[in-house]
């Protein structure tokens, strides 16, 4: 991928950011998580937007003039002003699960409109549905049956949902960058867990069942950070926390952190944050630094 593609990709997620600071996603009554009837069809005239998953059966969506296949796993992420009609094959009823929803800025209540280029395409197959499933269905529920702070909920996982949407379309259409492999994963989840462990690299390689060559090149290709700079990074921070939020003294944090040496603590920890570790002690000093 060029580097132009990268800065349009990383813009285009910048402008989702920035929209979804100003407005929220809200689910209307209109909702359901049902096995279709035998005859039926839907006369699509949408007048707000709807998240319509097909979770089994066959069928075909009629939408705004195309004809698209509907599968388990199909998700429509429909707007205001789509037509159509959807089918379904006699001897594989459709198994749906949908909601309807407006966006509206924070803390008000007047919808607001979003830019077409910012949405969701409106078909999007996806490769595992478990997720966008249940989190639908769960907003179905909260509809249905109303709980405490439901409508809050119902709230997020909508939005989770929308987000979900986003990064699988991304995916099919190969514009989202690559998600750590599980092997650098598993590392990443030992050193920030333990992070006075001094584990090495070979037998981080070795927790993984690779050579700590191939091991190192993966690493740094996912992080974009050498192993070793990386798990020094993951310690330093864990001491910065500890003299922030503790009384540990400044020797105590450097033991608890694998440190024999004040001295070097000391050094790597300025070298880090700028400051001696003795100018965060009791929260005198706060630094804004980029964490591993």
């Amino acid at each position: 991928m060029t580097g132009q593609a990268n800065e349009d990709i990383d813009g285009h997620w910048a402008r989702l950011g920035e929209l979804f600071r100003r407005v929220e996603p809200r689910p209307a009554a209109r909702c359901g998580n049902v096995r279709c009837e035998p005859g039926w069809n839907w006369r699509v005239e949408l007048t707000d937007y709807d998240l319509w998953l097909a979770t089994a059966g066959r069928g075909s969506f009629e939408l705004n003039g195309e004809v698209v296949p509907i599968r388990a796993g199909s998700l429509f992420c429909l707007r205001p002003g789509d037509v159509g009609l959807v089918t379904q094959e006699p001897s594989h009823p459709l198994t749906v699960v949908y909601v309807h929803f407006d966006f509206f800025g924070h803390g008000g209540g007047e919808r607001t409109p979003v830019a077409a280029v910012l949405l969701p395409e409106r078909t999007i197959p996806l490769s595992d549905h478990a997720l966008v499933k249940l989190l639908l269905s769960r907003v179905v529920l909260l509809q249905q049956a109303p709980a405490a702070l439901g409508e809050i909920e119902a709230r997020l996982l909508l939005h989770q949902a929308i987000l979900e949407a986003y990064r699988q379309a991304a995916m099919n259409r190969g514009s989202l960058r690559v998600e750590p492999d599980p092997r650098v994963a598993h590392v990443l989840s030992r050193v920030h867990g333990r992070p006075a462990e001094r584990l090495a690299l070979a037998a981080a390689a070795a927790l993984v069942e690779l050579s700590p060559d191939h091991f190192s090149r993966l690493f740094t290709a996912q992080t974009g950070v050498p192993y070793r700079q990386y798990v020094i990074r993951v310690r330093l921070d864990r001491a910065y926390q500890l003299l922030e939020e503790t009384t540990l003294a400044v020797g105590e944090v450097a033991a608890a952190m694998g440190y024999d040496e004040l001295f070097l603590f000391s050094r790597q920890f300025k070298a880090r944050f700028g400051v001696p570790p003795s100018r965060v002690r009791g929260g005198r000093f706060r630094v804004g630094v980029e964490r591993a």
